[in-house]
């Protein structure tokens, strides 16, 4: 008894330069890797492939090929469950899927309890130019929050004494400088920050800081802050990215003007 074999679907009887193209074309106008709210915070650790294109789900040959282009249009994280859920994703990938295609990554609730796992992730994309972070707490005290937020008593604060706050009462400015420094070189090692600029393509980043009350399960909700590490760890990174590529060949950005000096002079009275 003979058995039938299907012959292969015209779109796989093409050369795979141009299959690659068909895939990019299709998904560089979708829409954002839309996911199931209860894939991002099970536990399970394949909910998010059901929630993949249909292309992408077709076969196994077609999964190999074509996520890994859909992905690296579409690369974000809600969480550090779905930072699993990813890194989970790319293990039944083909090995340069990670590292040949994502030049991009936005990570919505980064926690300190999620850092080993977003930075884990992170390390497998060794093409990557930018990253967007947004940094969760349950509270933050150290900030305000941004519809409250005073720009130009920040930028005077920082033309009077080189901070942009003002000194808390009973400390010196020596002593507030110091205090600073040693919290943005706690704040860069705890979250891998340093690990994350050393990468050799990246020239890009933005971060901002927010509460969250979903901690590691958190799925949008955030209220965004301005911190007092905001404009410290801006001009971090701005030093870090100029030593590597040079004036003007890189990013850094809160989503706010944070040099006093220059761009923001003329924007007193915000």
């Amino acid at each position: 008894m003979s058995v039938s074999v299907s012959p292969p679907s015209p779109l796989l009887r093409l050369p795979r330069e141009l299959r690659d193209q068909i895939y990019t074309y299709n998904f560089d106008h979708s829409e954002l890797f839309v996911k199931n709210r209860a894939a991002i915070t099970t536990s399970s650790k394949i909910a998010l492939f059901h929630d993949l294109p249909a292309l992408c789900q077709a076969n196994r040959q077609l999964f190999n090929e074509a996520t890994p282009i859909f992905l690296a249009q579409n690369l974000f994280s809600w969480n550090t469950q779905e930072s699993k859920q990813l890194l989970e994703m790319y293990s039944h990938l083909p090995e340069d899927a990670a590292s040949k295609r994502v030049k991009h990554i936005s990570i919505y609730n980064w926690t300190g309890q999620g850092t080993p796992t977003h930075l884990e992730l992170i390390s497998k994309f060794t093409q990557l130019e930018s990253v967007e972070i947004i940094f969760s707490f349950p509270s933050i005290e150290d900030g305000v929050r941004m519809e409250r937020f005073d720009y130009t008593n920040e930028q005077e604060c920082y033309l009077e004494n080189g901070l942009h706050y003002d000194l808390p009462e009973g400390r010196s400015l020596e002593e507030e400088t110091a205090s600073l420094a040693r919290d943005v070189e706690t704040f860069v090692a705890k979250y891998g920050l340093d690990r994350i600029i050393d990468m050799p393509k990246l020239h890009g980043m933005q971060f901002l800081f927010a509460t969250n009350q979903g901690g590691e399960h958190a799925f949008g909700g955030n209220q965004e802050y301005r911190h007092r590490l905001c404009n410290p760890l801006w001009r971090w990174a701005t030093k870090k990215l100029k030593e590597k590529w040079g004036a003007d060949r890189f990013s850094v950005t809160t989503t706010m003007p944070e040099d006093y000096h220059h761009v923001n002079r003329p924007y007193v009275g915000w």
